[in-house]
């Protein structure tokens, strides 16, 4: 055997070693979780991610991965999903404002304004009804909950809410704040 094929099989270890030990840490985080959010841990298998899905009220979250290719790169996101009855067909999306949101706006992208100058410097709101999303963002603590997100894309399209953000997010403490803000956005969307 050659120093090239005992190096390439080397090099092939060490990635599904890490591979594995990185699932093996979100599933135990997820775990957590799920234990602390009162839901469901469901394990992936080889081929399908775990996920997470608990209950808060009469909807279900789900929480899980999903990856997206683009030529030779890939990319996880981390996705918290509901289901809900949008009955007044709000649709929004919020992001941190960084260089794309900075760029959407010079080029004028819709922002919406709620009047919380820091949390308006922050974000870009972007929505059908500028009036409910000022109304839905008054609320102090939904707004906590928001800025306390590193990195976050909440989306209300049709009757899903969704949150989304590159990486697999292992930090317990920022799944349950997601978890705790869904349960507040989805109290003053359908509540």
């Amino acid at each position: 055997m050659t120093w090239a094929v005992i190096f390439t099989i080397a090099i092939v270890v060490i990635v599904v070693a890490a591979f594995i030990i990185q699932r093996q840490q979100r599933d135990n985080a997820w775990k957590q979780l799920a234990a602390d959010v009162g839901g469901e841990f469901i394990s992936g298998g080889a081929f399908r991610a775990s996920k997470v899905q608990a209950h808060i009220k009469q909807w279900t979250l789900t929480l899980d991965t999903y990856t997206l290719s683009a030529g030779d790169s890939t990319t996880t996101f981390t996705r918290l999903r509901s289901g809900l009855q949008n009955k007044v067909g709000l649709q929004f999306k919020l992001f941190r404002e960084g260089l794309v949101g900075k760029l959407d706006k010079a080029l004028g992208g819709q922002d919406i304004d709620i009047g919380v100058p820091d949390f308006d410097d922050a974000f870009v709101i972007q929505g059908s009804d500028p009036a409910r999303m000022q109304a839905l963002l008054t609320d102090v603590k939904i707004r906590q909950l928001i800025q306390g997100q590193r990195s976050i894309t909440l989306t209300l399209k049709g009757d899903e809410l969704r949150f989304e953000a590159s990486g697999v997010i292992k930090d317990i403490p920022r799944l349950k704040s997601l978890f705790e803000l869904f349960g507040e956005l989805l109290n003053r969307l359908e509540g």
